[in-house]
């Protein structure tokens, strides 16, 4: 039996070679959170709530509010 699979670890055992936590952030419509950090390659965002919840949230259900201040900005 061959594998086709892409997968580093198929059978067996496996090391974590990069933490992961599949908390998800339950949200509201108008809600503002905190981007703390993102993994574009997936689509989610880690994000943090006033209350303090922190949660992936799916990219697609957001809107990012730019509030015209730039980091590193030149005069």
């Amino acid at each position: 039996m061959g594998s086709d699979s892409t997968s580093s670890a198929d059978t067996g055992e496996a090391v974590v070679t990069e933490p992961y936590n599949t908390q998800e952030l339950t949200t509201f419509n108008g809600q503002l959170l905190k981007v703390v950090d993102r993994d574009d390659e997936s689509g989610w965002l880690w994000c943090r709530s006033d209350d303090g919840a922190r949660g992936w949230v799916p990219t697609r259900t957001l809107d990012e509010i730019v509030t015209g201040e730039t980091e590193n900005e030149s005069p």
